[in-house]
């Protein structure tokens, strides 16, 4: 055992991925299928709960970061009546749309690079509230145009 353990060091999910496939058991992988097949539904309903839920966290922790605030210092808006489901993360230079075509990915990993970018220092979002942003988008029109 200690030959395992030594050889798979730091890749314990290895060891025990290379395990399963040599010793599955081919009638369980059929009950599986089955199974699957079967509750297709009720599967897919709790990864959807589950990725709702991870998605939210994962909003609060970059919300958090900002302070759960609109970072417009003039915005008309009273940080007390400030609703955190009108708040909307912000590209500083204005080129989101372009970040997230090259990321080509969804909005998971999306808001999982937007808060390593948050924590890493760089300056490259903000939080808004719909009523800034939407100005902000207006304004940056009205002076390209």
């Amino acid at each position: 055992m200690t030959e395992v353990i030594y050889k798979y060091k730091g890749r314990e999910r290895e060891y025990q991925n290379e395990w399963r496939k040599k010793h599955r058991d081919n009638h369980r992988l059929e009950y599986e299928k089955d199974y699957r097949k079967e509750n297709r539904e009720k599967i897919n309903s709790e990864k959807r709960k589950s990725a709702k839920k991870c998605f939210e966290q994962l909003k609060n922790e970059i919300f958090g970061l900002f302070d759960n605030k609109c970072s417009n210092p003039d915005c008309p808006i009273p940080k007390e009546k400030m609703d955190k489901r009108c708040l909307q993360i912000d590209h500083i230079n204005g080129n989101g749309r372009q970040e997230r075509k090259k990321l080509a990915t969804g909005t998971m990993l999306y808001y999982r690079k937007v808060l390593e970018s948050i924590k890493s220092g760089e300056r490259k979002y903000q939080l808004l509230c719909a009523y800034c942003n939407w100005l902000k988008r207006y304004t940056i029109k009205k002076e390209s145009d």
